[in-house]
């Protein structure tokens, strides 16, 4: 038998928004109400997250928006 290389073995790393990475958590629970329901515009969402995150990119931004909108419709809350 012969010992075939671990699968994630010296894979470069893919991801590129460490930043929003650390505070998704966080915006999640602070757009989620108005994402899960659709209640506030994108552009809202946007105003509120560059407030309390004003070190972020435009860009990521709205990558933080389009990942907790999916995350939102993947796991909708229980009622």
């Amino acid at each position: 038998m012969t010992a075939s290389a671990a699968p994630h073995a010296e894979q470069p790393e893919r991801r590129v928004h460490h930043k929003v990475r650390k505070v998704f958590a966080e915006a999640c629970a602070l757009i989620a109400p108005a994402t899960g329901q659709n209640v506030v515009p994108d552009t809202s969402a946007a105003l509120i997250l560059r407030e309390r995150y004003p070190e972020l990119s435009a860009l990521e931004i709205h990558v933080l928006i389009t990942a907790a909108s999916r995350g939102c419709q993947q796991h909708p809350k229980q009622s």
